[in-house]
């Protein structure tokens, strides 16, 4: 049989209507309307993630791939297929379910009903690549630790994939405080990380190696735009330095977290700061690194590339600016192009038209065939850190030219 594509759903979806009117025990029509054929990957926040494994029931076709729960642009919960998914040809449709083990689904629903969730979805036979299916609303993924692929035809599971811990968080900065130099004062010292958790949370993490020694009380964590006293620059221009962001007990060591509130933009700060209000100076500070990436070329048949360094660096204003490096460069195509910040590295128009929150802005227009040294301003109120690529996107072809991964 034809191995089947995510291009090819429209097609498939009429061969399993067809495979449904010839074999009455063939997956039915259950889950087929949770598919979201218009999302794409970079729309959707990894919450648990899993690699499916062949069942090893002998001669049995196989499901392979990744999986994972996601969080959609609007809130709701998919769970997703990734591209490197595939399902082997057998004697009909499988179906997705969430269980309790990885036993067979049959076996888990005799056993009890409560061990295996509502039908997922309908996966096409032969299927390849990504596909994100709505959760029904009723069902709670967390009562459950595996995705299954059931065929229930020949009543096995094809494969089983285990839903691992909640994803890693995505480190968007990383630093070390250093000590203010003022003698005799106390240190706060060690690294640090500022990442993003699955749900868009942006926190300040201490390393094990932290350590603030002991002085006259618990100090306060800051970001500020200088590596000055906090109430120096406090004093001087109030929206210089940020809101608490939280208080470090009197000689605290090791990991700790801190979450950055709600209206704080990192973009507006240079430093982290550790501050006693006791003896009102600074115990320590770290530069807020911003961030860099380099260009690779998209690998579109034909297409222009754009290749080289990328990095965000503030001006003389201090207002925030992007710079191509001076190894950038874009090849000669049919006309201009402009850069964006996006959440995947996949096509700009694509993103966009699955989830505006997806691509920032334009920040202007590339000049075509432009090299090294080019500026452009951060429109106002993009939060960097909410993207991780940067994308020449040329608009005449309606193609990315290059991404650069941001560090």
């Amino acid at each position: 049989m034809k191995r089947l594509d995510s291009r090819s759903l429209t097609r498939a979806s009429a061969i399993a209507a067809s495979a449904l009117a010839l074999f009455a025990t063939a997956c039915g029509g259950d889950g087929d309307g949770n598919i979201v054929p218009d999302i794409q990957a970079s729309d959707l926040t990894p919450l648990r993630a899993g690699t499916f494994v062949a069942d090893g029931a002998g001669g049995a076709p196989d499901a392979t791939g990744s999986i994972s729960i996601a969080r959609g642009p609007a809130g709701g919960l998919y769970v997703a297929l990734g591209a490197d998914f595939m399902v082997e040809s057998g004697p009909g449709d499988t179906q997705l379910y969430l269980a309790k083990t990885a036993d067979n689904i049959q076996a888990q629903r005799d056993a009890d009903p409560a061990s295996v969730s509502a039908v997922i979805g309908v996966v096409p036979n032969g299927f390849t690549g990504f596909m994100a299916y709505m959760v029904p609303a009723d069902v709670n993924t967390d009562d459950f630790n595996y995705l299954i692929v059931w065929c229930p035809t020949a009543s096995i599971n094809f494969g089983a994939a285990s839903l691992g811990d909640e994803v890693a968080p995505t480190v968007v900065r990383m630093g070390a405080f250093v000590n203010d130099g003022a003698g005799g004062v106390p240190n706060a010292a060690g690294t640090f990380e500022v990442v993003r958790d699955a749900a868009g949370k942006i926190s300040l993490q201490t390393g094990a190696d932290f350590k603030v020694d002991m002085g006259p009380g618990d100090t306060q964590l800051f970001l500020a735009r200088s590596d000055d006293s906090i109430e120096t620059q406090r004093s001087a221009d109030a929206s210089s330095v940020s809101a608490v962001i939280g208080t470090i007990a009197n000689g605290a060591t090791g990991a700790l977290s801190f979450e950055i509130p709600a209206g704080v933009d990192l973009n507006d700060f240079d430093y982290a700061i550790v501050w006693c209000p006791s003896a009102a100076i600074n115990f320590g500070a770290a530069k807020l690194p911003l961030r860099t990436g380099a260009f690779v070329a998209d690998g579109a048949g034909g297409a222009p590339d754009a290749t080289g360094g990328i990095a965000f660096e503030r001006d003389a204003s201090g207002a925030l600016t992007v710079v191509l490096g001076a190894d950038f460069m874009q090849e000669m195509g049919p006309g201009d192009t402009q850069l964006f910040l996006a959440r995947g590295d996949g096509n700009i128009n694509e993103q966009k038209m699955a989830s505006a929150a997806a691509v920032s802005p334009a920040f202007g227009v590339v000049p075509n065939g432009a090299t090294g040294g080019l500026t452009l301003t951060v429109p106002a109120g993009v939060e960097t850190d909410a993207f991780d690529y940067a994308i020449i996107w040329c608009p005449t072809a309606g193609v990315n030219f290059g991404a650069a991964r941001l560090n």
